[in-house]
Order: structure tokens, then C-alpha cells, then sequence
């Protein structure tokens, strides 16, 4: 937990260094896209509630896509003019990267948690026969 509250105070401090630094840039207008609304309706119990923006629920839909693509073109273009951006990415990587062990549990007898060593993405999972003992590990991802 005091880990996180280092990571959430670093945050802070640097994005308000990365805003202060920025001047112009972080003054900037953003005009985003603008988003389709429709005449979607239901009505519950006598009253008709609209929903506008429903047609973006559907994930799998080329519209949606295609929406997503120009918001992101938009927000990362952005991002990419903060100074200070690659400073607060590498602070931010140096703070999450390290060792996780999950919360233990319980199956047949024997307590199983996740583990991670760090920077890695691969997730191996530990055995203990029983509380005290030493752990083992008895699944490893493969990079």
C-alpha cells in the first residue's frame, strides 16, 4: 500500500512539472472529432429515457471502430507534445516493475498464488502443500 501511495504522489508531482514545463503546449485547444448522436429511446415505467450514444456499445462494429481510431489519433497526438511525457513513462515503469506475489488460495489442501518477478510479463503460479511451508513453483509462462 505504501507503494501505491509513492506511485500516486509521484504521478501527481510529475504531471504538475510536465504541465508547469509544458506552457503553450499544455494550453493547447483539443478539438476532438464530433460523436454521432441518435434518436435511440426506451421507456421504463412511462418515461422515455434517450440514449444517443448506444450505437458506441457495440465493439465489434467497423463505426465504432473507426470512431475509437479518430479519438485516439487525437489524444495521443497530444500526449506525444508534453514535455517531460518519456520522464513521467520511465518513473512511472521503474515504480510498477517490480516483484507481485497475489493473494493465496485455497484448493485441495493447497494454497496457490500468482507470482510475478518484475519487469517481466510472464505470471507463474506457486504451491505450498501447507501454510508455513516453501513455495513452489508448479506452473511458469514461457516468454
Amino acid at each position: 500500500m505504501k507503494r501505491l501511495g509513492m506511485v500516486g504522489l509521484s504521478s501527481v508531482v510529475i504531471f504538475g512539472a510536465a504541465v508547469a514545463a509544458g506552457g503553450a503546449n499544455a494550453q493547447m485547444l483539443v478539438r476532438y472529432p464530433a460523436t454521432r448522436a441518435d434518436s435511440t429511446a426506451d421507456t421504463y415505467f412511462g418515461t422515455r429515457i434517450r440514449d444517443p450514444y448506444r450505437w458506441l456499445e457495440d465493439q465489434n462494429s467497423p463505426e465504432v471502430s473507426r470512431w475509437v481510431h479518430e479519438q485516439n489519433a487525437v489524444t495521443f497526438g497530444y500526449l506525444a507534445k508534453l514535455p517531460l511525457r518519456e520522464a513521467f513513462r520511465a518513473d512511472l515503469t521503474k515504480l510498477i516493475n517490480v516483484p507481485k506475489v497475489g493473494v493465496p488460495t485455497r484448493v485441495a489442501g493447497r494454497l496457490y498464488c500468482g507470482r510475478n518477478t518484475g519487469p517481466a510479463n510472464p505470471c507463474g503460479v506457486c504451491a505450498e502443500k501447507k501454510a508455513g511451508g516453501g513455495p513452489r513453483v508448479r506452473l511458469e509462462h514461457a516468454a
